[in-house]
């Protein structure tokens, strides 16, 4: 799956391929320290033979793999879900004006980067 494609996928099928590297990870390879992860013949190449997942899903199970260790470390059990602190936090709220008007001038072809300003100036009026 290319980076593209793993965007697009359910997140759903993202916990299954989640819970298949803990799986793996846990009852095949007995959770190899993390100075096994990397490199050739490591846990994390060893995993997306396994899986059959391309090359560039190495992140996905990287984060996966830390995902794991944190849960076993503090005791819980993995269920395939990780938390992320990625992202801004929303400053548009779903059915205010602002959303009305991004999703008119997106509509218009505007285009992000010109959407953008023109909200900001609106918002700072």
């Amino acid at each position: 799956l290319g980076s593209t494609e793993a965007e697009q996928i359910p997140s759903s099928k993202r916990k299954f391929l989640r819970q298949a590297i803990f799986y793996h990870f846990v009852h095949v390879l007995d959770a190899p320290s993390e100075k096994q992860w990397k490199g050739h013949g490591g846990t994390i190449t060893l995993i997306r033979k396994a899986l059959h997942l391309d090359f560039n899903q190495h992140r996905t199970i990287l984060f996966t793999l830390q995902a794991i260790m944190r849960c076993l470390r503090a005791g819980k059990s993995f269920d395939g879900t990780i938390k992320s602190n990625a992202g801004r936090k929303l400053m548009i709220k779903p059915g205010s004006t602002e959303e009305t008007l991004i999703a008119t001038w997106m509509e218009m072809h505007c285009g992000f980067r010109m959407t953008t300003p023109l909200d900001t100036q609106i918002c700072h009026r």
